[in-house]
């Protein structure tokens, strides 16, 4: 008995969460335990201040939407005020952003590959990114206290891209993308 109930205090349960929009969602990350954003689809960044029971439209003022069908693939947030954004969903025409102020106001990374797709920030300047590099392939590029360095990993000449990247800590990480790799 003592068991199933440890069971059972232990389950948890999901509760659905209206966003107010029916956009694909792509990303969440809160940079708080009450502040979160979402990224969306049709160029939506979604806020909430009250840990997800409500969101509201977040305007994207400094970030450039060239493309119709642009989205917003993958929010990072360090904490509430400062967070990071990617911008694509056309091949090879990704963008990176970062926030310092919530989300008010947002200026361009200068990533050194055309097609970033995902970040990993350890903090506000020193990050890891992955996507691809035009006809580049697979690329990583990596930010240390401020300043991307100019050793961008080209790891094949293809149309493939690293989709995702996460860290244990500082020295020991893992990336995933087409292929299998």
């Amino acid at each position: 008995f003592i068991w199933c109930l440890t069971l059972s205090l232990q389950a948890q349960v999901w509760q659905p969460i209206v966003s107010g929009t029916t956009l694909k969602l792509n990303s969440v990350s809160f940079g708080s335990p009450l502040v979160g954003y979402i990224g969306a689809n049709d160029s939506t960044l979604l806020k909430t201040t009250d840990g997800g029971m409500t969101w509201n439209v977040q305007p994207t003022q400094g970030m450039n939407f060239k493309f119709q069908g642009d989205h917003i693939i993958q929010v990072d947030f360090i904490n509430e005020l400062v967070g990071f954004a990617m911008i694509g969903e056309i091949q090879y025409a990704g963008v990176m952003y970062k926030t310092v102020d919530g989300g008010a106001n947002w200026t361009m990374e200068s990533v050194g590959m055309c097609s970033p797709l995902f970040s990993f920030n350890f903090d506000a300047d020193n990050s890891y990114v992955v996507g691809a590099h035009c006809f580049g392939g697979k690329t990583i590029d990596k930010k240390v206290n401020g300043s991307w360095l100019t050793n961008t990993k080209y790891l094949d000449w293809s149309v493939n891209y690293l989709r995702t990247i996460a860290f244990y800590d500082s020295l020991y990480g893992i990336t995933a993308g087409d292929g299998g790799d």
